[in-house]
């Protein structure tokens, strides 16, 4: 069993978890049914590219080919084969679309996004794990191009500023340890979809004075990250509290889905080794949350860190040990 320390929102009701699989070797149609026969519900088919489990005992499964411009052009392909009539052009588009769709199997996840999940009933996830890694789902260690990721969306436990900002300071200071507990494969340090933060907003998120309102939190945010491709994702999160000043900021086209959750894209996704799951990521995660709901342990560790980037030997390494330290003797 997971332990959550504040498995309540500060609103009084049980936190939910959303997760994100990115796997491959195991068809969109094949996956939807293993979450049908376990779960219930009806598969309706969006487009080839996209899929949904509707109504299912814990909500709507969506299981798609991670890759936005291939969605586009299944579902261009899908209007078109509904005519009755099609010019050559387009039977000539629906015939190559088809072939790009399957060949962008070869290098783009799949990717199980689930419903969100009551943490009191996360074990439900274990029977989806095991029936993925029966069918032979492969995930980031079974090929070097499989820059697979395994994202968490943790429900917050308050929206407000103050508590956002106490675990963006927690995850700032957390991140080289985190990288080396959850062992980051070298193919996913490659992409730029789990890029760490600027040394510039650490430095300026880590002051001691640093209490922003939720406007001038949105607006360094973005300043500093003009971009979602962040180990941890706010955009989101911002969305849900300012829509219309986070849309402004990052534009209309930028595919944002609102939500009261942080986005957690460091883990990989080993799916497909025996004793991998999810749990054993998010456990690593509630180290963000126990610290930073830890107020005095957090101003602490702000300082020692303050100390460490001030000293002329300032390297990562000696800083992961040093949080491994803390940790171990605050029992974080």
């Amino acid at each position: 069993m997971i332990k959550i320390d504040k498995i309540k929102s500060k609103k009084g009701h049980v936190r939910k978890l959303g997760l994100e699989y990115e796997y491959s070797d195991l068809p969109l149609d094949e996956t939807c049914k293993l979450i049908q026969n376990l779960f219930g519900g009806e598969i309706n088919c969006i487009n080839n590219s996209v899929y949904e489990v509707e109504g299912t005992e814990l909500g709507t499964f969506k299981v798609e080919l991670d890759a936005l411009p291939v969605q586009k052009l299944s579902e261009q392909n899908k209007k078109i084969q509904t005519k009755s009539k099609q010019s050559l052009v387009e039977e000539f588009q629906v015939k190559a679309g088809a072939g790009v769709e399957e060949f962008s199997t070869f290098f783009t996840p799949f990717e199980i996004v689930t419903p969100p999940i009551e943490m009191t009933d996360l074990e439900q996830m274990k029977k989806l794990e095991d029936a993925l890694r029966e069918h032979n789902a492969a995930g980031t260690k079974s090929s070097f191009k499989y820059a697979f990721g395994l994202h968490l969306n943790p429900e917050v436990y308050d929206d407000s500023a103050q508590s956002i900002v106490a675990h963006l300071q927690s995850f700032l200071m957390l991140e080289p340890w985190l990288i080396k507990n959850h062992n980051i494969d070298f193919s996913r340090k490659l992409t730029s979809f789990i890029d760490p933060f600027p040394k510039k907003y650490i430095k300026h998120v880590l002051r001691e004075d640093y209490q922003p309102n939720m406007d001038q939190l949105i607006d360094d945010y973005h300043a500093y990250n003009p971009t979602r491709n962040r180990s941890l994702d706010l955009t989101p999160l911002l969305c849900f509290i300012n829509e219309e000043k986070v849309r402004n900021l990052y534009g209309e086209k930028e595919k944002i889905n609102k939500r009261p959750t942080f986005h957690y894209r460091l883990p990989n996704c080993e799916i497909g080794q025996k004793g991998w799951s999810f749990k054993q990521e998010l456990e690593l995660w509630l180290k963000v949350e126990n610290l930073a709901h830890n107020q005095k342990c957090l101003k602490q560790l702000m300082d020692l860190y303050q100390e460490h980037e001030s000293s002329l030997f300032s390297l990562e390494s000696k800083w992961v040990e040093k949080v491994e330290e803390f940790i171990k003797k605050h029992e974080i």
